[in-house]
């Protein structure tokens, strides 16, 4: 038996919105990297309601069903990219494309000029990233 699959559409609190499972999604990419950016990418029907609820920056989770009752949440993705398209029979889609939370903090810039402890710029701080 393999595997299924499903795309949770979280709302602004983080409370899942809406569920997308493989009766949806027409197709489901996704990476997931250890301490750098994944990404995913998943197509919906352009008729299909539930587009209304996937804004840029919206937030998704995708869940991996082993078992039927065992659920692993693989990762958590910030959509970036949103592209409709008409194929040959006419029919509409909508591909969405995200990343890992880590993407935001390639966003993040270092100002090493800000250095309240006249280091030279240079960190003198050790410890866990979280309490630094």
């Amino acid at each position: 038996m393999s595997a299924s699959f499903e795309v949770v559409l979280l709302d602004s609190a983080g409370k899942p919105a809406a569920i997308l499972d493989s009766h949806v999604w027409v197709a489901l990419k996704y990476e997931p990297r250890l301490n750098d950016v994944g990404m995913c990418q998943f197509t919906i029907p352009m008729d299909d309601e539930r587009n209304a609820l996937i804004v840029k920056h919206s937030l998704v989770q995708i869940n991996r069903y082993p078992e039927p009752d065992e659920e692993q949440d693989e990762n958590t993705y910030i959509i970036c990219y949103r592209k409709k398209y008409v194929d040959e029979q006419g029919f509409g889609w909508v591909i969405y494309g995200g990343f890992t939370l880590e993407f935001l903090l390639l966003q993040r810039h270092i100002d090493p000029r800000n250095d309240p402890l006249v280091a030279g710029g240079f960190s003198t701080k050790q410890g866990p990233a979280d309490t630094v």
